[in-house]
């Protein structure tokens, strides 16, 4: 058993050999631990460290005095890390569950891989600005990449095997990485779809759709739209202008609050929102009216129109 476990993805953590955590470790300590963890011998000199962590010129002072601080935490028979005259090295009795992780991807066994996955490298550390801050953010993306070429893959063998509870987990992991990839989502909507959650797959929709105009000002790709026509029966938009029109017609010939309006209207107003009919920034109301009175920047919006 190692005498410490340093947990760096999601937030940091180093814990004992009894599971128990050193909640004491200040952010640079951190900072450190996680850079000592992805050098290739685990190993880095005092000079880097001290350029990477303070970049001041009393730099080489603040990272002697860290790691004085960061030994007196420890047991002099068991420490994290050990220090020469010019290196900083982890201790080979500290674990990392990053090289578990990649341990585990090299064997091909992506469950086990997924199971380690809390988060983001280092998630929430205050690292340093400058050469520190790039370098975690590219280590950062590098795993995250790596996590989502895992949670793909588990989604798609649990499928194949039946284990829908397993395939959806790993698909709402592979989205939380990569929020903006329509095949994550398309997947996402079609699991909850099969699993017999028609709400969760129209929830999931929902989100993609509000999650895309707000940050890209843009409706999600062909392959999320497919998803929404074969998973949530979604008509095409030119299936859909004629409904549209007449719900429309009925709403101005007998107002009503939404919730009291006909069935047409409702399917209306949730396709506006599902699918992201141009209204031309106007609520889809004005928007269907105007196209009625014979607008032209609204004319797609009418029974033949799209």
């Amino acid at each position: 058993m190692p005498a410490f476990t340093l947990l760096l993805l999601g937030p940091v953590r180093l814990l004992g050999a009894t599971g128990v955590e050193m909640t004491s470790l200040g952010a640079k300590s951190r900072a450190m631990l996680a850079f000592l963890a992805a050098q290739p011998e685990r190993q880095a000199g005092r000079e880097v460290l001290a350029d990477l962590l303070w970049d001041s010129p009393g730099a080489r002072h603040a990272l002697r005095q860290s790691l004085l601080l960061l030994r007196q935490q420890f047991d002099t028979s068991t420490r994290p890390i050990a220090t020469g005259p010019a290196t900083v090295t982890l201790s080979p009795d500290t674990e990392t569950d990053v090289a578990r992780f990649e341990a585990h991807l090299a064997a091909g066994q992506v469950e086990a891989a997924c199971g380690l996955w809390r988060g983001p490298f280092c998630a929430g550390l205050d690292a340093p600005a400058g050469r520190y801050e790039e370098w975690l953010a590219a280590e950062r993306a590098r795993l995250g990449e790596s996590a989502a070429g895992a949670f793909g893959e588990l989604a798609r063998r649990a499928e194949a095997e039946g284990r829908m509870g397993v395939a959806i987990a790993a698909a709402q992991h592979l989205v939380a990485l990569n929020p903006f990839d329509d095949a994550a989502q398309a997947r996402l909507i079609a699991l909850y779809r099969r699993h017999g959650w028609p709400e969760a797959a129209r929830l999931a929709h929902r989100r993609c759709v509000g999650l895309y105009r707000r940050e890209l000002g843009i409706a999600p790709g062909a392959e999320i739209r497919a998803a929404a026509r074969t998973e949530l029966g979604l008509p095409r938009p030119g299936a859909t202008t004629a409904a549209i029109g007449l719900a429309w017609q009925a709403r101005v010939e007998a107002p009503m609050r939404a919730e009291a309006a006909p069935v047409a209207w409702v399917e209306a107003d949730e396709w506006q929102r599902d699918a992201g009919l141009d209204t031309r920034g106007l609520p889809l109301p004005e928007a269907i009216a105007r196209g009625l009175a014979g607008d032209p920047e609204f004319a797609h919006l009418m029974p033949g129109g799209c």
